[in-house]
């Protein structure tokens, strides 16, 4: 088994550096990334890790957006209230508690990605349920 991406980085460097670009940067980096690998590499390691990391930034993002929808129905609603000339709903503990909740998603997928990248430095794995299991369904679609 070849340990080296066709740049001649080791698998496990190059899988690192995907969860950490995910970390520290932009979807436009890590999509680059991730693409190079689907198209270009071999390794099936590598491709789950590259999709894997791109399938925990989405599912984070996704997560923190559908909370913060609660304000924004809240408003609505006040605003379909106020037409009628009653104050509307004033929930002040419920933005501290959306605020409380998006911080602690933040905080995981942060913990979750350093792990995997350093996780990935000793071509280990972690596995984390349902993601994986989204990733092993789509990606042997794509094998046969």
């Amino acid at each position: 088994m070849n340990n080296k991406t066709k740049l001649g980085v080791s698998l496990a460097l190059f899988s690192a550096c995907i969860y950490f670009v995910a970390l520290f940067s932009s979807y436009i980096p890590l999509l680059l990334l991730v693409g190079y690998v689907l198209l270009r590499e071999d390794n099936l390691w590598l491709k789950q890790n590259a999709v894997k990391a791109v399938v925990i930034v989405v599912f984070f993002d996704l997560i923190s957006s559908l909370i913060g929808f609660i304000p924004d129905t809240m408003s609505v609603i006040n605003g379909v209230i106020g037409i009628f000339g009653s104050d509307g709903i004033n929930v002040p503990i419920l933005n501290k508690i959306i605020s409380l909740v998006k911080d602690l998603l933040y905080y995981a997928e942060k913990v979750i990605l350093i792990l995997l990248g350093f996780m990935s430095l000793k071509m280990g794995f972690v596995r984390i349920g349902f993601i994986d299991n989204i990733i092993a369904k789509h990606m042997a679609q794509n094998n046969q």
